[in-house]
């Protein structure tokens, strides 16, 4: 899960989907983390405010998978859909923020 300020969670406390302001559609609750140690059980999560929104930028921090070109995500509508490296990372740092003002249309460029 990526936690801080202005996303589904700051760690310690969790958002009603009622004050989800983009709607759950359009807002990232879970991606994809290969290669950061993080074991899928293990209570730790991707901080917001120092993880990359590039896919597979291979610094092994934030959005990483073992798929070329994709990672996976599940939205706060229960949706899982892959972004992919060609998506603008600006867009997806606002697709995890529940009051961006953003669609998640946006995020993909084709």
């Amino acid at each position: 899960m990526i936690v801080g300020p202005g996303t589904i969670s700051d760690g310690p406390t969790a958002t009603k989907l009622s004050d989800i302001q983009d709607g759950t559609p359009n807002t990232i609750m879970v991606v994809e983390a290969a290669g950061a140690g993080i074991h899928w059980m293990e209570p730790r999560d991707l901080d917001a405010q120092s993880i990359s929104y590039v896919v597979n930028d291979g610094t092994g921090e934030g959005l990483q998978s073992g798929h070329s070109g994709v990672v996976n995500a599940v939205f706060c509508d229960g949706s899982a859909r892959s972004l992919s490296d060609s998506m603008d990372p600006e867009g997806i740092r606002a697709a995890s923020t529940i009051n961006a003002g953003d669609d998640a249309s946006t995020i993909d460029p084709n």
